[in-house]
C-alpha cells in the first residue's frame, strides 16, 4: 500500500539516523506489544547496522499504544516521551523493550515507580521526569500519533511505512523478518 500522508507521517517524533537519508521508515509501535518486542530483538539491529548507520535510511518512532490489549502501554509511551524531552528517547526505548517482562504486569503505581527507576538508570533529572509524566501535552502528543495511525489504516502493531515523499510509502505490517525490510528498502533504493 502506498501512503499519501507524507506531510504528517514524520510529525515531530523521535528520529534515528541521518535526517537527510534518502528513505524513511516510520514505525507505529506499542512498547508492551510482544510483536513489537520481537521486531526490536530480531530485526531492528540489522536494519540499524545495514541501513541507518550507513545513512541510507532514517527511522521515525511513532506512538501506537494498544490500550485495550496492554494495560501499561500508554504509561510506557508517556515515559518514553518524557525521556525524549531529556534527549534519552532511544536509550529509554531500548530499556522498555529489554525489560518488557519486568514491567508489563505491574499495577499503575508500581509501573510508574519502575519507569522512574529506569529514568534514573539513564541519569535523567528525576524532578523533570516526574513532572513530565503528569503533563497533559504528552498524552495529547501520543493521542495525535494514534489518530494519525488510524487515518493511515494502521490497525495493529508494529506497522511500518517505508519510502519518501517522491516514491510514496510502502506499508509493512507485523514483526516482519529482516529480509522483508531488506527487499522493500532495496527495491525503493533503485
Amino acid at each position: 500500500m502506498v501512503c499519501p500522508y507524507w506531510h504528517v507521517l514524520e510529525d515531530d517524533d523521535p528520529m534515528k539516523g541521518n535526517p537527510n537519508a534518502p528513505l524513511t521508515i516510520v514505525e507505529f509501535s506499542d512498547f508492551q506489544c510482544p510483536f513489537c518486542s520481537r521486531f526490536y530483538h530480531d530485526t531492528l539491529s540489522q536494519i540499524d547496522q545495514n541501513y541507518i548507520q550507513t545513512g541510507k535510511v532514517k527511522l521515525v518512532y511513532r506512538d501506537m499504544p494498544l490500550e485495550n490489549l496492554h494495560a501499561n502501554a500508554f504509561a510506557a509511551h508517556v515515559a518514553a516521551e518524557c525521556a525524549n524531552k531529556q534527549g534519552k528517547f532511544w536509550n529509554y526505548h531500548d530499556i522498555l523493550f529489554e525489560k518488557q517482562i519486568e514491567w508489563k504486569s505491574l499495577s499503575p503505581i508500581d509501573v510508574k515507580s519502575k519507569f522512574i527507576e529506569y529514568s534514573q538508570s539513564l541519569s535523567m533529572s528525576k524532578s523533570s521526569f516526574e513532572s513530565c509524566l503528569n503533563n497533559p501535552s504528552i498524552s495529547d502528543e501520543i493521542r495525535k500519533d494514534m489518530s494519525d495511525a488510524s487515518q493511515y489504516g494502521v490497525s495493529g502493531t508494529p506497522t511500518f511505512f517505508i519510502g519518501n515523499e517522491k516514491l510514496g510509502f510502502t506499508m509493512l505490517v507485523g514483526a516482519q523478518p529482516y529480509p522483508a525490510f531488506q527487499a522493500t528498502i532495496d527495491k525503493l533504493s533503485k
